[in-house]
């Protein structure tokens, strides 16, 4: 069964919100061209998911479409960003913003992607504080990697592997203190 939709969740620490946006690219030609009259989304390309800050932790949960039909050209989900929010700091040497990315490997099926048997896909992530040199700013910032890859890039899961599926995003934080 097909299905056009991936359900994301984030799975956040207290006082942390999660900025997600989706970006399409087409996919059976390399351009789209939108008609002078269009009056639709004037960023079709996008889709964006907030998740607010919470005194607690929390799950929030977005039904992202994987392909989008505008103006007649089929665009397809290629990543995802996610922007981690530390709202609880208020050190002004603390720089609380992070980024992470998923990308997604859209190109056709060669059998060698077998959807996964669970349900859900977990993306682990941890954040933490780490001292910046080169800043006359801050002294540090935060910094999300993957548990999976250990790296800022979370993964590169294909197509056919969200298609009706979870993507869960599930973000922990090392508590360090500015000193």
């Amino acid at each position: 069964m097909f299905s056009n939709t991936v359900t994301l969740k984030t799975e956040m620490p207290a006082e942390f919100s999660v900025h997600a946006t989706a970006y399409y690219h087409p996919v059976f030609s390399s351009v789209c061209f939108l008609p002078d009259d269009y009056a639709g989304d004037p960023n079709p390309d996008k889709k964006r998911f907030s998740s607010r800050s919470h005194a607690t932790a929390h799950t929030s949960e977005f039904e992202v479409p994987l392909y989008v039909s505008v103006e007649g050209c089929v665009i397809g989900i290629s990543h995802f960003t996610f922007l981690i929010f530390d709202m609880r700091e208020t050190n002004q040497k603390k720089l609380g913003v992070a980024s992470a990315e998923l990308s997604v490997d859209t190109r056709l099926d060669d059998g060698n992607h077998p959807a996964p048997t669970p349900d859900e896909q977990v993306i682990s992530v941890s954040c933490r504080y780490e001292d910046l040199e080169h800043s006359s700013v801050f002294q540090q910032e935060l910094m999300c990697k993957g548990l999976d890859t250990n790296s800022k890039v979370l993964g590169m899961p294909h197509m056919k592997q969200l298609q009706g599926r979870t993507l869960r995003l599930k973000v922990s934080v090392a508590d360090t203190t500015l000193e």
